[in-house]
């Protein structure tokens, strides 16, 4: 069992978390750059894995998240390149952003019967498993649950996914992305693969964070939101604004929707051509 003076120096190999501890989370950044790492023990405990918390442990080899685990933060196994395999508990409801970045020898995921509720593809695409689906059928959890491939276009979405975050669907070769009524809210900049020309969104999205329209080669957008459903939207502009790009673009959406109608797109640097839902291509 590790000492804390070995964690400070960085000397740590092996790492068993107590279940007696009661620990709820690994903290962020805490084995950063233990580069002797190889194994880890979590407690049934834990709920979540921190900013950072393995992030360059690259000879930590694989291991097994507890049944329990909620969460995993931004780039908490980055960079862990021994890793092979990952199967995720199905308590797994967030998994955030570059959270397995750069770990390119992963060829093995399994997310069967996880719960879902914000995704983010940008957490593996970099790995071994992401890159050779690219050429069929990708696959998140068991069955169809999300497609992106060279020939197709379209997605289907478990109904447990509640939110789309940054680089969900960085995914080359996607050209139409369509998001159903169970997703409520889309964080910053979603849509981000170029190759993406087209978005369809559900009517169960209230809220939009800034950039969601930020990806300059989608020229189409379709908004499914009821005319008077008043939209939660950022304030248009540099910095904050559904779709601002230093380059002034034009786009064609697609809406019945107030809010969507009132935005100040001009603002944001976007000639919008607004047309009526019913003529939506």
């Amino acid at each position: 069992m590790s000492t804390i003076a070995e964690i400070i120096s960085k000397q740590v190999t092996d790492v068993t978390i107590e279940d007696m501890a009661n620990i709820s989370r690994v903290a962020g950044g805490i084995f950063l750059e233990c580069y002797k790492l190889k194994t880890i023990s979590f407690p049934n405990t834990l709920k979540s894995i921190g900013y950072y918390s393995f992030s360059k442990c690259n000879n930590l080899q694989n291991f097994t998240l507890p049944d329990g685990l909620e969460a995993i933060e931004n780039y908490a196994f980055d960079s862990c390149t021994s890793l092979t395999s990952i199967k995720f508990p199905t308590t797994i409801m967030r998994i955030n952003r570059h959270s397995f970045n750069k770990c390119e020898n992963i060829s093995s995921i399994d997310t069967s019967g996880m719960n879902w509720q914000c995704l983010c593809f940008e957490n593996f695409q970099e790995t071994k498993w992401f890159k050779d689906k690219l050429s069929g059928l990708v696959t998140i959890a068991d069955g169809q649950i999300l497609v992106g491939t060279k020939s197709s276009s379209w997605g289907t979405f478990p109904s447990t996914i509640k939110s789309l975050t940054y680089g969900a669907f960085d995914i080359a070769g996607l050209t139409e992305v369509k998001v159903p009524d169970t997703v409520q809210w889309i964080i910053g900049n979603a849509f981000s693969g170029s190759d993406t020309v087209k978005v369809d969104i559900g009517a169960g999205v209230s809220k939009m964070m800034y950039y969601t329209m930020g990806n300059a080669n989608i020229v189409t957008w379709i908004f499914r939101q009821p005319a008077d459903m008043v939209l939660d939207l950022p304030k248009a502009g540099e910095g904050t604004g559904l779709g601002y790009d230093k380059d002034s673009r034009s786009i064609t959406i697609y809406t019945d929707n107030e809010s969507l109608k009132a935005y100040d797109w001009a603002t944001d640097n976007i000639t919008a051509t607004i047309k009526p839902l019913s003529e939506a291509p």
